[in-house]
């Protein structure tokens, strides 16, 4: 904990000495762009890193509604969404700019929760398939250089915070100039610090932070998945004050009515193990979410899993630079007369690179 509330006090100390970005939001709600973002973020940092190795050329653009888009019609073309991020038809990275797009069109949290689940899981297969010769992979690896910047998006005195990654904001809209330090650990630990200041001609700023799908019980949008559902715990502390916040209708918890001045923040939520079940399909078998990754056991010989087993939590520090979950697993399908073993499940976009082992997201259920 001191770790991180001692940087983000040092960094509180020079946002009066930072200058403010020169882009306007023209009255219209956009995502920051990579000339307002400085991103420090563990995760995708390492992520970008690999993506360099084959082409260190590519840099960050700004993630835009292109011309011509027609909402109505790629709103339908998500349907059917999956649990690693691909929309029917579609490449979990064209689900993530179109998600991306419908959000700022629409200001509708279905469409970050989507947009994050396809950044999280599918996008970041589809970027690794770069050395296994798979077409689309640049595409990929764009939008992970890009989603970072996507993590703010602005309109007038409003700022919504979309994604939890660590970034230095310098933000400046028609009505408000905004100086943003986020530091957290998401997606393994999905606290997240805050640390802001601001002025300009609005008199007020309203920050509104996304409640994440899997603190709402959700999956995606249509009821295609089931959820285990559980009593999540979040809150939010701002300047050392408890405040007393649920989320809207629209999934944000939002604060209204904060004057120019300086700001610390905290977004506490309780990152529990989902245990998710498909509608149709996949009987006898559910899947594993903590956070927005989706895990899967790393090969595909016969395990049964008891979906009432706890989970535990291992960070591989030295090989993986991941989270692990840990749990008891049987090799027969019944319980009656057997002995557990522990076994290990790995975020799916790990499994599903490993060709020589892929990894299976579905999970065998064991019968009492």
């Amino acid at each position: 904990m001191k770790r991180l509330i001692i940087p983000l006090l040092l960094s509180a100390i020079a946002l009066s000495l930072a200058p403010a970005a020169t882009y306007a939001d023209g009255g219209k709600m956009r995502y920051a762009t990579s000339k307002e973002v400085s991103l420090e973020d563990i995760f995708f940092s390492r992520i970008i890193e690999r993506i360099h190795h084959s082409d260190s050329t590519m840099q960050a653009a700004p993630v835009v509604v292109p011309q011509g888009f027609d909402a109505k019609a790629r709103s339908a073309a998500l349907h059917g969404f999956g649990l690693g991020g691909e929309a029917q038809g579609m490449t979990a990275t064209a689900t993530w700019r179109d998600a991306m797009a419908l959000f700022l069109s629409t200001h509708d949290v279905r469409y970050a929760d989507i947009a994050e689940r396809a950044l999280y899981n599918g996008v970041i297969v589809e970027a690794d398939s770069s050395r296994t010769g798979s077409t689309g992979w640049r595409e990929a690896a764009q939008a992970i250089h890009d989603a970072p910047y996507a993590s703010y998006a602005m309109q007038g005195h409003d700022l919504w915070v979309n994604y939890y990654i660590r970034t230095n904001a310098l933000i400046r809209t028609d009505s408000l100039d905004i100086a943003v330090i986020e530091n957290t650990s998401a997606p393994w630990y999905p606290d997240a610090f805050f640390s802001f200041s601001f002025d300009g001609p609005a008199s007020t700023m309203t920050l509104h932070l996304r409640l994440p799908a899997w603190m709402r019980d959700a999956v995606t949008p249509e009821p295609t998945f089931t959820c285990s559902s559980s009593r999540q715990f979040y809150q939010v502390t701002l300047n050392g004050k408890l405040l007393q916040l649920r989320a809207g209708e629209d999934g944000y918890l939002t604060i209204g009515g904060l004057a120019p001045g300086k700001y610390t923040l905290r977004l506490t939520m309780e990152n529990k193990v989902k245990r998710i079940r498909a509608v149709k399909g996949h009987k006898g078998r559910f899947a594993v979410q903590q956070g927005p990754i989706v895990y899967a056991q790393t090969n595909r010989d016969k395990k049964y899993y008891s979906p009432e087993a706890a989970f535990g939590n291992n960070y591989d520090r030295d090989v993986l630079h991941t989270n692990e979950l840990v749990t008891k697993v049987y090799s027969k399908p019944r319980i009656a007369g057997q002995s557990p073993w522990e076994a290990v499940l790995l975020p799916y976009y790990i499994t599903f690179g490993d060709k020589s082992k892929p990894g299976e997201l579905w999970l065998r259920e064991i019968k009492k």
